[in-house]
């Protein structure tokens, strides 16, 4: 293995795990945000009814349940998956297409000199 291809395998790993972590934190944030929204309507919606006294207990527990109601782990691998390695071919294959491109125009400067 040449030193160039040392130096993309070692930006390729280092794009997987960034862009995973980076994924993985805005995908935790939009999460708490909308379990923090889910909570606030759930809490609303409990104020508003005629006797708080009765049901708070019941409100308090069905907004406790959506805040804490995460997605599944599929459905959040998905995109931490996507956005980590699918760009990772389509960079080796610019590359090889550059290292092409340009082995080509010396040959033709070469063969013109």
């Amino acid at each position: 293995m040449n030193d160039w291809t040392r130096i993309g395998v070692v930006l390729s790993v280092t794009w997987a795990l960034g862009a995973a972590l980076a994924t993985h934190y805005q995908l935790a944030e939009r999460e708490r945000s909308a379990r923090l929204l889910a909570y606030e309507v759930q809490s609303i919606s409990c104020a508003s009814n005629s006797d708080p006294r009765q049901i708070e207990a019941a409100c308090e527990a069905n907004a406790q349940r959506a805040y804490q109601d995460p997605k599944h782990a599929r459905e959040r691998l998905r995109p931490i998956l996507g956005n980590a390695l699918l760009p990772i071919p389509f960079a080796w294959l610019l590359a090889g297409f550059a290292v092409g491109l340009v082995r080509w125009v010396k040959a033709g400067a070469r063969a013109r000199s």
